[in-house]
Formats: structure tokens, sequence, C-alpha cells
């Protein structure tokens, strides 16, 4: 009866442990890597949000930066241009006898120019006092030329300039070019604009003229020569001709001189001491860049009037308006 009791004893103690075992999973072992528990949801879903407010945040700094940046930079744009503009107010300066902001050109021929940025480019003052007028470029004797030195002729009615023009200074102030020819001796070189003036090509020749003179026109030209003796004749040419000027009759005080042309890269002869010639201020109708010239030839041609190329260099003559 006692080992029956001992045996029921143990069998219920077997049963006891080994419904025990049952309800307990097994552990795992702690390894590098898997030491941290999952986190539970509540855990979960506030750790994302404190992500989202931290990404936030970063963006936020991010934007902040790059716009300090762009500032930044704007900034130092505006004072990089502010600096510069104020580098070339303070360095830029006029030249002499250049004027106003813009450093314009005096028109001051024959004067003292008032210039510099604030001047206003009139004249203060005329030279030798020979000249007057606004920009000093009008003779008191009523005569014109570089040094006031040439005489005016009576025509039918229309004042010519007696000699040709020699100004290097346009009526606009601008620079003129004063070519000789270059095919003349040498021994008329040196004086060469003393007695022929200076050949201008067209564009030039528009500006020689001072204030209340002109360059003549076509039409005033033909007039001249129908009044001397005809457009392309002989007789026309004597006439204009100055006696020096190979049997010249200078029968109306012209005075033509054989000063030839000049024209960059022309390698023949130039017809010095052969022909004068002169531009006139009007254009050829159908030839752009050519314009109406006088020809005074020796006997054998006569007076020639047609158009030529702008870029030879002839003498002018002005005429009073």
């Amino acid at each position: 009866m006692k080992k029956c009791k001992n045996l029921l004893l143990f069998a219920g103690l077997a049963l006891f442990l080994a419904i025990g075992c049952g309800n307990h999973e097994e552990e795992k072992p702690v390894t590098p890597g898997n030491e941290q528990q999952k986190p539970s949801d509540s855990q979960t879903g506030e750790d994302k949000n404190k992500d989202k407010d931290k990404d936030a945040s970063s963006d936020a700094d991010g934007q902040s930066d790059a716009n300090s940046d762009a500032d930044t930079n704007s900034d130092a744009d505006a004072n990089s241009d502010t600096d510069t503009n104020s580098d070339e107010d303070q360095t830029k300066e006029c030249l002499a006898n250049q004027f106003g902001a813009e450093c314009k050109p005096c028109t001051c021929q024959h004067g003292t120019c008032k210039d510099g940025k604030d001047g206003d480019g009139e004249c203060s003052k005329c030279d030798s006092g020979i000249w007057t007028g606004k920009n000093c470029n009008e003779c008191t004797n009523n005569k014109l030329g570089a040094n006031c030195d040439i005489d005016t002729v009576v025509i039918n009615g229309q004042t010519w300039t007696k000699r040709n023009m020699d100004v290097t200074r346009g009526n606009d102030g601008s620079q003129l070019t004063c070519y000789v020819n270059d095919f003349a001796p040498e021994s008329e070189l040196p004086d060469f604009v003393k007695n022929y003036g200076c050949l201008y090509m067209w564009a030039d020749a528009m500006k020689v003229c001072p204030a209340g003179w002109h360059l003549p026109s076509k039409e005033e030209f033909e007039a001249l020569l129908t009044y001397v003796g005809g457009v392309g004749t002989t007789k026309s040419s004597q006439n204009l001709r100055a006696t020096s000027f190979r049997n010249g009759s200078d029968t109306y005080g012209f005075g033509a001189l054989a000063a030839g042309f000049y024209t960059s890269g022309f390698t023949t002869d130039q017809y010095f001491g052969s022909v004068a010639e002169f531009w006139s201020a009007t254009e050829d109708e159908k030839n752009k860049n050519w314009a109406y010239r006088l020809t005074v030839t020796n006997n054998n041609f006569g007076t020639i009037f047609d158009t030529y190329l702008q870029d030879y260099a002839y003498s002018v003559r002005c005429l009073k308006d």
C-alpha cells in the first residue's frame, strides 16, 4: 500500500513538471546585434514623430543657411558692383579738350575749352585775336583757313574761298585728316599744304567749312561752270585755272591749282600739276559711296563734272551761305 502511494507521488510530480515546462519558451542567448529589445507600438510612434520633427528642423535650418548664404552673396555682389562703379567714377577722367560725364570732344577750335567732367565744352577765350564765334572758328578779318589767311572772291553773286582749305579740325570739333599728294616733287612737299591746301576724303570734306559756309552742291558748281564758260568746255577750264597752272587765265579770280588727288594704294601718276579736283556735297543717286566732283584739267580736256569714289582725297573750296 505504501509502495503504491510513492508511485502516485512520483507520477504527480512528473506531470506537474511536464505541464510547467510546456508553458515557457526557451530563452535565446544574447549575442552582439540582438541585444536591443523590439520597441512597442507606442514607443515606435513617438520615435517616428520625433524623427519627423528632427527632419523638419534640419530642413528649416538648411533652408535658413541657404538663404543666409544667398543674402551674403547678394550683399557681396552688390558691394562689389558698388565698389567697381565707385572706382570707375573715381578713376575716369576726361582728357584735354573733352568735357562732361561722357567726355565728349570740345568744339572749340581756336581757343580755351571749358573741359573736364564738369565742363560744358564752350570756348572761354579765342586765340590770337583773329578768331571769333561760339566755337572760335570764325575769322575776324572776313577770311578763312587754318590761319585766317584765305581770301574770298565773288563770282556771279556766289562768294567762294579763293584758295583751297587747309583746316585740320572739323566744324563739329572732330579731327580731320589732311593728305598731300605723294607724287608731288620732293621740293614741293615741305610747302604742299601752304601752297595747295589739304586733300580731304569726302566724309571729312563735309566738315571742313566753318559756320556760315558750306561745301558746294552739284547745282552750285554747275551754276559756276555755266557762268565761266560752260560745263565741260576748255574755256571754263582756262578761266578757272590760276595763271601758274598751264596757261590759265584766272579770269574770275577762282585760282584753281593742280594739286591732283590722293588715295591709299594708288600706285601710278596722281596727276600732280595737271588736274585740280574739288569735292561737292552731293552724293551719287545710284552709286553708293560715290559723290560729285569737279575736275579742272588742262586745255585738252576742259572741265569734267562727274561722280567718283568718296575715299579719294580732293581739294575743298567753301561757298558762303
